[in-house]
């Protein structure tokens, strides 16, 4: 069984803005490249050979243009097209054709990983045996803007939150799933939520409550940065 990895490069960068007005915080530089090519390095640091970018419909030929077909990085890149941003979940649906009967990565373009050991991380993420999905948790001072676990008895997360008024924990789900394919029927449990938006907490949730989740915690020496704003 393959692992594929999907990239989540939709929306439209708002809390960037006017830095964004011409185009996705995507193809902002982080240092000396452009935002994307975090989440894709992640992804190639885990092993993945194919790739599928979903973004606008309207910016998939600038992505071609910096990515191409993946040639030039020994792997396989492809595009789909997000019409609306409808949340994180609605990736999901849109993926499945690609992912097919695969394990995958689904990682968000706006997501920053790097520490010490980090191959052996992703490495060991892959080991799921009776599992069902992976999740990667950070410690965060500002939990409230992200999905929050929540704990139960013995410490054990029984719930995620997604951003408490109160607070819960400062652990939080970063932007980077594992998942196999049995993910896709859940699809038809969830539905849009109050801001009209597929959640991935939901689906999250759902493989919470049935204890089909494998979480890694980003301790110690290690940065994860949701590039979402200017700070």
């Amino acid at each position: 069984m393959k692992i594929r990895g999907v990239i989540l490069a939709g929306g439209n960068s708002s809390r960037l803005y006017p830095a964004t007005k011409s185009f996705t915080k995507h193809f902002l530089t982080i240092y000396d490249k452009p935002l994307i090519y975090y989440p894709l390095s992640t992804l190639m640091l885990a092993g993945v050979k194919d790739v599928l970018l979903i973004c606008k419909k309207n910016e998939v030929d600038l992505y071609k243009k910096l990515l191409g077909n993946g040639d030039f990085l020994g792997i396989s890149i492809s595009y789909e097209i997000q019409e609306q941003p409808k949340g994180i979940a609605e990736a999901l649906f849109i993926c499945k054709k690609f992912v097919s009967n695969n394990k995958f990565y689904l990682i968000l373009g706006d997501n920053l990983f790097f520490g010490t050991l980090f191959s052996k991380i992703l490495n060991d993420s892959q080991k799921l045996q009776s599992k069902s999905a992976c999740f990667f948790i950070s410690e965060v001072e500002n939990p409230s803007e992200f999905g929050v676990l929540k704990y139960g008895k013995k410490n054990i997360p029984t719930a995620i939150i997604e951003k408490p008024k109160k607070r819960v924990s400062n652990k939080v789900v970063t932007g980077m799933y594992l998942y196999k394919p049995k993910v896709f029927k859940l699809l038809d449990k969830i539905k849009p939520s109050k801001r009209g938006e597929y959640e991935i907490s939901s689906i999250n949730n759902l493989l919470l409550k049935n204890n089909e989740c494998k979480i890694i915690y980003l301790n110690r020496g290690f940065t994860w940065l949701d590039t979402g704003n200017p700070d």
